[in-house]
C-alpha cells in the first residue's frame, strides 16, 4: 500500500477483517468454538439470533449486554459473555502488512480507529494494545450510539477531530460503510478487501468446500490457508496445506484422549511425524518412537515356524497364501540360516522351509525376546501406542505380546471395530469397503517413508528402496517439517482455546489436493505405496494415475494384496 499523500491529516481504519483478523473464515464461527470449549450445543444459532432480535427491537447501535439480555435463560449467559470477550481477545491478531504500514506512517499525521462493532470499548482497546497497533483516538459505535454504515460515525469523528473531509483517508474492506459512505461525505477512501472474501473469490474448489461441508473445522482450515505464504517447494507446500490440518487434528486426538503420565510409543513409519506434533501439544516427555510393523507382527507371530501347506488342487488361494508366508519367513530369517538365496520353484522352497522350521522357531525366539527386553526397558506401568490407519490391530497385537499385558491405542481410522482390543479413534468407518481416497493419501501425508524392511538384528534392517521411494525418502522431511509448522501455528493462535478437529471435515479438505490440473496432483502421481508387509509389492497412491498397461493388471495386484490380508 502506498503512504498518505502529504496533506492528509488523519489516517482512519477499519478493525476487524481489515486491521485485525480472526482464525476463522466467518466471525459467527467464534461461536462454533464457544460451542466445543463450553459443551452447549445450539449456541451458534442462538446467539446469531440473539444479536438479530436486539438489533429489530432496538433499532440502533446495540450493545454485547443487549445481545445478551435476548440469549435464552437456558444458556450461562455471563459465563458466555464474558468467554466471547476473552476468545476475541486472545484470537485476534493484526494483519501483518497493514499493521507494518501503519507503524510507518510519519508522526505528524494521527491515526484514528473505527469499528461498528457491539462488543466494549475496553476489549476493542485490549485487542489492538495486545497487537502492537499504534493509535490517536478509537471510536466503536456501541459506545458512541452512531455508525460508518448510517454516515453518522464519520461525521462524529470529523467534528471530535476537527478537520475537513479531504484531509481524512479512511481504509475499510465494507463496500458500503467503508467506501461509498464516507466518500458521499467527501471523506478520501482506499478500499482493501478482506483477506478471506479475495480468497474465496480466487479460490473456487476451497469455496466449495466451505459453503458445502462449513463447520468449525472447515472454517479454521480455510481461514488460516487464506494468509499462509505460499511455499515454492511442492513438498513443503503440500506438507503445510493438507498434511499440517491432518497432524494437528490427530495429535489433539490424541492429546485428549491418552492419560498422563503413560508412555506413549509411536509406531514407526505413522508415528514420525505425530510425535513431533504431539510434543508442541504437549507437554509429555514420556513419548517414544518403536518398530512395530506387519512384518515383525507376522515374523513374531508365534506361528512363522508352523506354516501348514494346503494342496494346490483343492485350496489354491490357501496354497498361494502358504507359499508368501513361507518365502516371507525364509527372507526374514535368511541370515539366521545361512542363505544367500530363496529358490524359485515352489517345491524346492516349500522342503528348504520343512528342514529349517527348529532353527526359524529358535532365531525367532531370540529376535522376539530382544525385541520384548528392549519395549521393557522404555514402558512404564501403563502404556499406550499410537498408530494410523489399522484393520487388524497388528502392532497393537505385537506391542501387547512384547510386554505381556493390555495397552490402550490410539488411532486415526479404525477399519473395522474389534471387542478384544482397548483403543480410541478419531474415524471409524461404518462400512468395510474405503477406497483409496480415504485411506491411502491421509497415510501418505503422515506415514514417512522407509526402506523396506528385511530382517531384524537389535534392530531393523533395511534393504535398499525402489527409486519412486528413495524420492520419497529425500524429500519427506521438508513436509514432516512443514506439518510440524502448522501444528506451532495453531498452538500459537489459539492458545488455551485449541478446537477439536472432526476428521472428515479435514479428510475432505485433504483430497482437495488430488485435483486435476494441480501440482500436487503431479506429485501424488509419482507416489506408490507397499502394499505387502515386506514391501515386496507397489501400488500407485491414485490408482488411475498409474503408468500400468491395463486396469486388469491393477485389478490383479489389488487381487493379490487382498487375498494375503486374508
Amino acid at each position: 500500500m502506498d503512504p498518505p499523500s502529504e496533506d492528509i491529516e488523519v489516517v482512519s481504519l477499519d478493525i476487524f477483517d481489515t486491521l485485525i483478523l480472526r482464525p476463522f473464515a466467518a466471525p459467527t464461527d467464534l461461536f462454533l468454538l464457544m460451542e466445543q470449549e463450553h459443551g452447549c450445543p445450539g449456541f451458534r444459532d442462538a446467539r446469531v439470533k440473539a444479536e438479530r432480535d436486539a438489533r429489530s427491537e432496538y433499532g440502533r447501535e446495540i450493545t454485547l449486554d443487549e445481545i445478551y439480555d435476548h440469549l435464552p435463560a437456558s444458556f450461562d449467559r455471563e459465563s458466555l459473555k464474558e468467554s466471547e470477550c476473552r476468545i476475541e481477545t486472545d484470537l485476534c491478531y493484526a494483519d501483518p502488512e497493514l499493521r507494518s504500514w501503519v507503524s510507518e506512517i510519519p508522526e505528524g499525521k494521527r491515526v484514528v480507529i473505527i469499528t461498528d462493532m457491539y462488543l466494549p470499548r475496553d476489549v476493542i482497546a485490549g485487542i489492538l494494545d495486545r497487537n502492537g497497533i499504534r493509535y490517536d483516538r478509537l471510536y466503536v459505535s456501541s459506545e458512541i450510539g452512531l455508525t460508518k454504515h448510517d454516515g453518522t460515525l464519520f461525521q462524529h469523528v470529523l467534528d471530535d477531530m476537527g478537520i475537513q473531509p479531504d484531509r481524512m483517508v479512511h481504509i475499510g474492506d465494507n463496500p458500503r460503510a467503508d467506501l461509498r459512505i464516507p466518500e458521499r461525505l467527501g471523506i478520501r477512501t482506499m478500499f482493501r478487501e478482506s483477506r478471506i472474501s479475495s480468497y474465496l473469490r480466487t479460490h473456487p474448489d476451497e469455496r466449495r468446500y466451505l459453503r458445502k461441508h462449513h463447520s468449525l473445522t472447515s472454517s479454521i482450515i480455510v481461514a488460516l490457508d487464506s494468509v499462509r505464504g505460499a511455499h515454492g517447494d511442492v513438498w513443503e507446500d503440500m506438507g503445510d496445506r493438507y498434511g499440517g490440518p491432518l497432524a494437528y487434528s490427530f495429535a489433539k486426538h490424541i492429546s485428549d484422549h491418552h492419560n498422563p503420565g503413560s508412555a506413549v510409543l509411536f509406531a514407526s513409519r505413522d508415528g514420525y511425524t505425530l510425535i513431533r506434533a504431539f510434543r508442541v501439544l504437549n507437554d509429555e516427555r514420556n513419548v517414544h518412537y518403536v518398530h512395530a510393523p506387519r512384518l515383525l507382527s507376522s515374523m513374531f507371530s508365534g506361528h512363522v515356524s508352523d506354516i501348514e501347506v494346503p494342496s494346490r488342487f483343492r485350496d489354491y488361494i490357501g496354497y498361494k497364501r502358504a507359499l508368501y508366508n513361507i518365502r516371507l519367513a525364509l527372507a526374514f530369517y535368511a541370515s539366521d540360516l545361512g542363505l544367500e538365496s530363496i529358490p524359485n520353484n515352489a517345491d524346492q522352497v516349500i522342503s528348504l522351509y520343512d528342514g529349517n522350521r527348529e532353527r526359524i522357531e529358535s532365531a525367532g525366539s531370540l529376535k522376539f525376546s530382544q525385541y520384548s527386553q528392549h519395549l521393557s526397558s522404555i514402558a512404564g506401568d501403563n502404556v499406550e501406542i499410537v498408530d494410523c490407519t489399522t484393520m487388524k490391530m497388528s502392532s497393537q497385537k505385537l506391542i501387547e505380546k512384547a510386554l505381556g499385558r493390555r495397552v490402550r491405542a490410539h488411532y486415526l481410522v479404525v477399519l473395522r471395530d474389534s471387542d478384544q482390543f482397548e483403543y480410541d479413534a478419531l474415524c471409524r468407518w461404518p462400512f468395510r469397503f474405503i477406497g483409496w481416497e480415504r485411506v491411502d493419501i491421509p497415510e501418505f501425508l503422515l506415514c514417512s517413508p522407509e526402506p523396506p524392511m528385511s530382517g531384524w538384528s537389535y534392530g531393523p534392517i533395511y534393504d535398499d528402496p525402489p527409486e519412486w521411494e528413495r524420492v520419497r525418502c529425500e524429500n519427506y522431511q521438508k513436509m514432516s517439517d512443514s506439518e510440524l509448522a502448522y501444528v506451532e501455528r495453531m498452538r500459537r493462535i489459539f492458545g488455551e482455546h485449541l478446537p477439536s478437529f472432526d476428521y472428515m471435515d479435514v479428510n475432505r479438505w485433504v483430497m482437495l489436493s488430488t485435483a486435476k490440473g494441480t501440482r500436487y496432483r503431479e506429485l501424488l502421481s509419482t507416489i506408490k505405496w507397499a502394499s505387502s508387509p515386506d514391501h515386496s509389492d507397489w501400488l500407485p497412491i491414485i490408482p488411475w494415475d498409474a503408468p500400468i498397461k491395463s486396469t486388469r493388471r491393477l485389478a490383479n495386484q489389488v487381487a493379490s494384496v487382498i487375498s494375503r490380508k486374508r
